[in-house]
């Protein structure tokens, strides 16, 4: 989504919906409010998560947190993330990542200013 790619980006979400045959439901566990869920048509584990994953993507493509996603700038890593920040300028998966860059960019100012 970060690289203006939103078209085949959906393309990919609505093959893994129709793969693991996502369809919302409405779920409730003892004393919880209702909660919609997305399962898929065998309600394994791994395919329910997949279709709930795969739904949970559809609705962030298809409105205006479409922007919002990102793949981490760090170098080696592939980590995808949703940028919840008030202004939209998370560039890291993780304080981890963005502090390995941070670190690595201190390292080499200050071998090049000695």
């Amino acid at each position: 989504m970060d690289s203006g790619h939103t078209d085949r980006a959906a393309e990919l979400v609505n093959v893994l919906m129709r793969t693991t045959g996502a369809r919302p439901q409405l779920d409730r566990v003892d004393n919880e409010p209702w909660q919609l869920h997305f399962h898929g048509t065998d309600d394994s584990f791994s395919v329910g998560w997949t279709a709930g994953c795969a739904a949970a993507l559809a609705l962030a493509i298809g409105s205006d947190l479409a922007g919002r996603l990102g793949v981490c700038t760090a170098p080696h890593c592939d980590r995808v993330y949703v940028d919840n920040s008030r202004n939209a300028v998370r560039h890291f998966c993780s304080d981890a990542c963005r502090g390995r860059v941070k670190a690595a960019a201190f390292r080499a100012r200050k071998t090049t200013q000695d």
